[in-house]
């Protein structure tokens, strides 16, 4: 609950989520993100009924399910559990793979996240401080091929005679 409500804090609109088979998001992002539905008076001895909270019609929020037998990757199933006309509409396919690329990086840049091995972490701050340390350098100060462009031959032209001895 608190992820989604830091989530909804810093993000403009309504933004798609896509996890795996746990069943708590579903009733976090409901919370979060819904319309209520009224229900009109019928007249009748008692208590009205009470609103009722639905998946805000912005919302989409897709499952990915890896289904394994002794270890092995047998199946895949795709749910979309909200605004599957949305997704339609964006084009979308539900795809969990930037989650899995960030938390590969992370197992390989931070020893504690490393599975199966005797570094761990004691302290929880300790963590977080290394994670966000991590985080800064990988998206500020590392240089990444995937950003470099080509230069243009002014700025190639430019840069040449300096280097001329």
């Amino acid at each position: 609950m608190q992820l989604i409500l830091m989530t909804a804090g810093v993000v403009f609109g309504v933004p798609c989520f896509f996890s795996d088979g746990f069943s708590c998001y579903l009733s976090a992002l409901i919370e979060v993100y819904h319309t209520l539905k009224t229900f009109p008076r019928t007249g009748k001895q008692g208590r009205p009924k009470e609103p009722v909270k639905e998946p805000h019609p912005d919302l989409v929020y897709g499952q990915l399910i890896k289904k394994k037998r002794q270890g092995r990757l047998q199946e895949l199933v795709y749910r979309v559990r909200c605004g599957a006309e949305r997704l339609a509409e964006l084009g979308l396919s539900i795809s969990t793979s930037l989650i899995e690329r960030l938390n590969l990086t992370l197992r390989h840049a931070l020893a504690p996240l490393v599975r199966k091995s005797q570094c761990f972490c004691k302290d929880r701050a300790q963590m977080r401080r290394r994670v966000t340390f991590f985080q800064g350098f990988y998206n500020f100060a590392r240089p990444h091929m995937s950003l470099r462009l080509p230069l243009s031959e002014q700025e190639t032209s430019a840069i040449e005679p300096e280097h001329q001895v």
